[in-house]
């Protein structure tokens, strides 16, 4: 796949998706994903989808993949929020599970969650690199905030520029990223100039209303006992 000029500040320019003003919580990961279909498939519907965009954002996103761990992770923590309930940390039944899909096909994204990416480029999974005429490890190393001399291009800027004034606006949400926790650590470092504690395996700014967690997975992620701690620490510090 090869980007045009064009194409890439467009990408650059699109952060995320779901309720943007003023969600209950902002899911901040690392990059747009489109399995399981190739990047040459997606792309093109992609950028018709972009067509809508407004803010640098779309109120809402085709068809989401009730597959994605990340996504059943969100609705388990989102749903386990709403009911008050820990049982969406256990293993679900057939209709458990079939309640977490309509969740993700139905409402997720529509109701108080958005979902915001830090880098600009889709792909099927991070260990897949299908852009022929961008530089893997520079554009890696332009989103890398834990150097010392972060590198910087014209799209980099434009999308920091969104950022920090999409993050200003969610002064009263509360934001959880998602997977590079230390990475994201520094982003934040580096827009707001603040500190974070631990708890347990996340970091936490309470000025800013801010988690940063590892990966939402069952294998080399938090697994659902790291969601369920989670949960317990936004609901006994009542962040929602």
């Amino acid at each position: 796949m090869i980007l045009t000029s064009e194409q890439y500040r467009l990408l650059s320019s699109y952060i995320g998706y779901g309720v943007v003003n003023k969600p209950l919580i902002c899911f901040f990961g690392n990059e747009s994903g489109c399995a399981p279909m190739k990047i040459d498939d997606y792309l093109p519907m992609f950028f018709k989808n972009l067509e809508t965009m407004k803010n640098n954002t779309l109120d809402d996103i085709y068809d989401l993949p009730v597959s994605s761990i990340f996504l059943q992770f969100i609705a388990r923590l989102m749903l386990a929020i709403e009911h008050k309930d820990e049982k969406w940390f256990g293993e679900l039944t057939g209709p458990g599970k079939a309640f977490i899909n309509n969740y993700i096909m139905t409402r997720f994204s529509k109701e108080d969650t958005c979902v915001f990416n830090l880098r600009p480029l889709p792909r099927p999974t991070e260990r897949v690199w299908p852009y022929e005429n961008i530089n893997e490890k520079e554009y890696y190393k332009n989103w890398n905030f834990l150097t010392k001399t972060s590198r910087s291009d014209e799209f980099k800027d434009l999308r920091m520029n969104i950022f920090k004034e999409k993050f200003a606006q969610l002064n009263e949400t509360l934001i959880i990223g998602v997977g590079d926790k230390e990475n994201k650590k520094a982003f934040f470092e580096k827009i707001y100039d603040c500190e974070f504690t631990q708890f347990s395996n996340f970091y936490y700014n309470s000025q800013h209303k801010i988690i940063l967690s590892n990966y939402f997975d069952f294998k080399h992620g938090i697994k659902l006992t790291g969601l369920q701690t989670l949960y317990r620490f936004i609901k006994s510090n009542q962040l929602v």
